[in-house]
């Protein structure tokens, strides 16, 4: 088994409530929140997969230059639990320890987000770890223990990873500022996120 979990960034969604924009192409700093997230999440020195919906999407060129490895999900319209099943079932011969997950809509999220969730789960890798806002809401990102990898597997549904989540007891870090909280769905959300920044 490797000894850093492998992270696996969601980026295969439609964006649908952006009205024909795509969030995952939003700029921060002129550059991509989808780069941005990926340069993070490589900064922890774990080997970085993103969920994509096809080979031909933008989003692909927003990350091309990066060591990070796609994964295509054909049929991710089924939603974010489709994408994290068909991503696990990527990378789960590698036999990971763990298998973080992060959407790539986060624009609050920094390297030290990542580091941190990194850092505490060697201290329990049999469990989930999982990131928590200041306000005390559990976010991303979320690392899953390998035992967990066939549960990965059979989701489905738009809730992502919800179900396991209810049924497990996570070790929380909990961050003083509401990173692993914040996505942003529609162009009314980003404006006024872009006003408070």
């Amino acid at each position: 088994m490797t000894q850093l979990p492998v992270i696996i960034l969601l980026a295969a969604g439609s964006s649908s409530r952006m009205r024909g924009g795509d969030k995952q192409l939003e700029l921060i700093d002129g550059e991509p929140v989808l780069r941005r997230i990926a340069k993070f999440a490589l900064s922890t020195g774990a080997d970085v997969y993103i969920a994509l919906p096809h080979e031909d999407h933008l989003r692909v060129n927003a990350i091309a230059d990066l060591a990070v490895t796609p994964i295509y999900v054909a049929d991710a319209e089924q939603g974010m639990g489709k994408s994290i099943s068909t991503a696990t079932r990527a990378v789960i011969d590698l036999c990971p320890q763990g298998i973080m997950f992060c959407p790539t809509d986060m624009p609050d999220l920094c390297d030290v987000h990542f580091k941190k969730v990194m850092q505490s789960w060697f201290n329990a890798p049999t469990q989930i770890v999982q990131a928590k806002g200041r306000d005390g809401r559990p976010g991303h990102p979320v690392i899953f223990p390998f035992r967990l990898r066939h549960h990965l597997i059979e989701l489905t549904g738009d809730k992502g990873a919800k179900s396991i989540l209810s049924t497990q007891s996570p070790q929380y870090v909990t961050f003083d500022d509401l990173g692993p909280n914040t996505d942003l769905d529609t162009p009314e959300q980003w404006t006024a996120w872009r006003a408070s920044h």
